[in-house]
């Protein structure tokens, strides 16, 4: 086992795309991360609260948290917001 990352907060959510990214979420911290070749970027910064990821087919990904979110290339959408959700707030 190899650690990719060092981080205070909570990492959650980790997933491998198509091309064998590790992509991952700092809950009480804040962000989505993208681990590739031993460096780390951030994909969403800021957004804390996030427990899932998917990979959209265009390459953007959905997001769950308080509400569902769809973030790709610089378009940030709401897909599903539930009346009277709770959670962290960016």
């Amino acid at each position: 086992m190899r650690k990719l990352y060092n981080a205070t907060g909570l990492l959650e959510a980790p997933r491998v795309d198509a091309r064998g990214r590790v992509l991952f979420s700092n809950v009480t911290e804040g962000g989505v991360y993208r681990w590739a070749n031993g460096a780390v970027e951030t994909v969403i910064p800021a957004r804390r609260g996030v427990g899932g990821i998917a990979v959209h087919a265009d390459g953007g990904l959905v997001v769950t948290g308080r509400d569902v979110r769809y973030v790709h290339a610089g378009v940030d959408q709401s897909l599903l917001t539930l009346e009277g959700a709770t959670g962290l707030t960016t």
